[in-house]
């Protein structure tokens, strides 16, 4: 990916500052706006804060035929914001951000989607105890089901971040940027603990590693195709994400507030 062009990093520079936006939805944005501007260099059309109406409107009629209806809406709100930025700098002499609708989003219309618990359990036998990368899998495979980690958050911990002795984890959260403490729940300090005593021996300091030399750490990539595999033919869901959601169900029917879940 090429870098960014300087109005584009103004941008996002304003939106860090002002709105507080996480490195992650920075990056989002950014990517999203690059997109816009190499479609308008292969039309030979004018600069980002130069783009007229028809421009804007192939623009979101090219992005509607890989995107679906929810994450070009996304697309579309980012443009809005970059539009109404340009404005309100004096970059463009009118607000251009209400030249342009999204598709209409319905509420509910698509709903994340969940295990039921017989599945966690299949998903969880098929978890190869004999072999190292089965014991690294059920400790990972633990995080993401009990605490509802995102796949990054769970490769991304850490070794002084497991508390044994005071019975909790510390992880930093992708969404947000914050560290957040969590209890440390028997089922995963058993795992944890089993997993450590075969983890190879490494300089590196994240937890989990690819079990075959050299030892590099694992990727969130290399897990979500670990979650595949257990998941497949257990569940038309294969996601590692599902795994997420499904706490969020039981949070829910246990009572617990949409804003608890969401974090």
């Amino acid at each position: 990916m090429k870098p960014f062009s300087p109005v584009i990093v103004k941008y996002l520079d304003f939106c860090r500052v002002h709105r507080g936006l996480c490195a992650r939805t920075l990056e989002y944005y950014g990517i999203q706006l690059q997109a816009l501007e190499v479609f308008l260099e292969a039309r030979d059309a004018p600069s980002l804060h130069e783009i007229s109406l028809d421009d804007l409107d192939a623009f979101i009629d090219e992005r509607g035929k890989a995107l679906a209806r929810i994450s070009l809406a996304g697309a579309v709100s980012v443009l809005r914001g970059f539009l109404r930025y340009l404005f309100l700098v004096g970059i463009e002499p009118e607000d251009r951000s209400g030249w342009i609708e999204g598709p209409p989003l319905f509420a509910q219309m698509k709903l994340p989607r969940h295990l039921e618990d017989h599945q966690v359990e299949a998903a969880f036998a098929r978890l190869n105890l004999s072999k190292r990368s089965g014991i690294r899998d059920r400790a990972a495979l633990m995080l993401l089901h009990h605490y509802g980690w995102r796949a990054g958050e769970v490769v991304g911990l850490q070794m002084n971040e497991i508390d044994f002795d005071g019975n909790r984890l510390q992880v930093q959260r992708l969404k947000g940027g914050k560290r957040q403490l969590f209890p440390l729940v028997e089922p995963v300090r058993l795992a944890l603990q089993a997993y450590l005593k075969i983890r190879p021996a490494s300089s590196h300091s994240c937890v989990f590693l690819n079990v075959s030399f050299p030892y590099r750490p694992f990727t969130s990539a290399s897990l979500c195709g670990r979650v595949r595999k257990y998941l497949e033919g257990v569940s038309g869901i294969r996601g590692a994400h599902s795994l997420r959601h499904t706490l969020a169900r039981r949070l829910r029917q246990g009572g617990a507030p949409i804003p608890v879940i969401s974090c």
